[in-house]
This record gives C-alpha cells, sequence and structure tokens, in this order.
C-alpha cells in the first residue's frame, strides 16, 4: 500500500489518520501496541520519505484502547512508549511538546516544499 501510494498515487501530503493497531484488543499488551506504532511508524517514514506526513491518534493507538488522559502532561504511558518515533513528523518544537504532553499537535498543512 505505501508503495502504490509513493509511486502512484504521488499526495501533496499524507494524513495518517490512526487506528495503526489491530482491533484484536483481547490480544494486545501496552508492549505490543509501542512495538506496532513503532513499526508502522517506521515504515511510513521510511516508504513515504518524500512526502509531508501529518500523523493522528486513532481510538485503537492507545492502550488500553480509548484511552487517552489529556489532564497531566506525559499522563499518556502509550504514547510515552512510542513518543519520540512520530517527533520526524512534528517540525515544531511547541507542537512536539504539546504531542508529548497531551497527545495532540497543530501544525499548517503543506507538502515538504512549503506549499
Amino acid at each position: 500500500m505505501l508503495q502504490f501510494i509513493r509511486e502512484q498515487t504521488k499526495p501533496d501530503l499524507v494524513l495518517w489518520t490512526g487506528d495503526s493497531i489491530p482491533h484484536n484488543v483481547g490480544t494486545l499488551t501496552a508492549d505490543s501496541n509501542a512495538q506496532i506504532m513503532k513499526n508502522v511508524t517506521n515504515m511510513i517514514a521510511k516508504e513515504l520519505k518524500d512526502f509531508r506526513v501529518y500523523p493522528a491518534l486513532g481510538n485503537h493507538d492507545t492502550f488500553p484502547q480509548d484511552i487517552i488522559s489529556m489532564f497531566k502532561p506525559r499522563d499518556n504511558p502509550t504514547i510515552n512508549d512510542w513518543d519520540n518515533a512520530w517527533l520526524q513528523f512534528i517540525p515544531d518544537e511547541e507542537q512536539q511538546k504539546n504531542f508529548l504532553d497531551y497527545g495532540f499537535y497543530s501544525l499548517p498543512l503543506q507538502d515538504i516544499h512549503g506549499n
């Protein structure tokens, strides 16, 4: 799929909308979720390196699923386990901090050429 996107679709930018974790939640653990997110992130970063990628959390990307805390900084254990993997997609330091602290960020939409 990523090869097809890279070679055939050639988008101006990529909106990665989450739910990268399988939905077999009964067999997953915090460690397996973190490893899956790291693996998927590495594949997307490698295969779509020529495109601007905007990742967003899906409800299955946290562990347990559907749980994300935005009340205290760094209060999301799952994100803390794979946080640095997404920083490559978030070039603004202030927004990196927002993501690391609360699981969200905000950036203007633009392709890698600044358009």
